[in-house]
């Protein structure tokens, strides 16, 4: 398993067209995907080779303005969620999440601050 860089940080907002707007207007970031994935709306900006996640939860689940995650572009999720538990980390997910909107896999687990950590794998 490699980490081979850092793919996104996802950022829950108040107001998901608002947001989109800001970040395009003021920082040039552009719309890459805009989808719903259960109860919240997601939009993804080009950010170089990486990219923003905006998050508008409905209920207001988490606090706007708030960092939730950074996010790991692995090689291998599953030999990546061994060698997770072989460490003992706190894993938030059951199995695998499948998001056909990016073509990928994704994990959540814990680091030592409680801080959550996204494993995303692109599945070709």
């Amino acid at each position: 398993m490699s980490v081979l860089g850092l793919h996104h940080a996802g950022l829950y907002v108040s107001d998901l067209e608002r947001s989109i707007a800001f970040y395009s207007d003021a920082f040039g970031l552009e719309l890459a995907e805009r989808f719903a994935f259960g109860a919240e709306e997601i939009a993804f900006l080009k950010l170089g080779a990486a990219r923003l996640e905006l998050i508008e939860a409905s209920g207001g689940q988490r606090r706007a303005g708030v960092v939730d995650h950074v996010a790991f572009e692995v090689d291998d999720l599953n030999a990546a969620l061994e060698r997770l538990r072989e460490h003992g980390v706190v894993l938030l997910d059951q199995a695998p999440l499948d998001v056909p909107e990016l073509q990928a896999r994704i994990f959540f687990c814990l680091g030592p601050d409680a801080e959550r950590i996204e494993l995303f794998e692109y599945v070709l």
